[in-house]
């Protein structure tokens, strides 16, 4: 005989299996979205601070195929860099002047996803005989930062531009490496 007790326990038991497996199906579901995109849930690492890089470029007479710098990342999207550019001038090629150009460059930087980001670097040229202003070295990266944050590696092009931002060669396109520099403290001034 069937009573309203009975009622009552096996109406709870389906509401509580019903439950269940409502969020089984919402961790199951979750985990699936995390298994696609790994990337969403990456944690972000802050680049902000001193790094020494490395870019490799093709033979060209424009510039060394290995160029080594030192550059600062601030969190606001700055960027600050010195390069071993050479200090004499850039042979004459067709539709260029020989030039000197700032060892010091100016940038931005833009991240584009938890690990990607997208650097932009602008140096000025002058011209060797007069000493004026005829353009800048505009150069553009796209790296990945490693999970650990203490390196980058990715791709960049270098233009020669006019003074009204007109490149006035084709790029160059080569690899960047960049590794952060760690604060490595003296002993003697502990």
């Amino acid at each position: 005989m069937f009573t309203a007790l009975q009622g009552n326990v096996s109406t709870h038991s389906s509401v509580a299996r019903i439950l269940l497996m409502l969020a089984t199906a919402a961790v199951l579901s979750v985990g699936s979205v995390s298994a696609e995109r790994p990337e969403r849930h990456a944690r972000l690492v802050s680049l902000a601070g001193l790094w020494e890089f490395t870019i490799t470029l093709p033979q060209n007479p424009i510039v060394p195929e290995k160029i080594l710098g030192l550059g600062t990342f601030t969190d606001d999207g700055t960027f600050l860099n010195t390069t071993t550019t050479p200090h004499q001038p850039i042979v004459p090629i067709d539709g260029l002047e020989p030039y000197m150009q700032d060892k010091v460059g100016f940038g931005h930087w833009l991240r584009k996803g938890p690990r990607e980001v997208i650097l932009e670097t602008w140096r000025q040229r002058f011209s060797i005989e007069t000493e004026l202003f005829i353009g800048f070295i505009l150069s553009q990266t796209r790296a990945v930062v490693t999970p650990q944050g203490n390196e980058m590696h990715g791709n960049i092009e270098v233009r020669v531009l006019d003074t009204d931002k007109v490149p006035i060669l084709p790029p160059l396109v080569g690899t960047f490496d960049g590794f952060r520099i760690k604060l490595e403290p003296f002993p003697s001034l502990e």
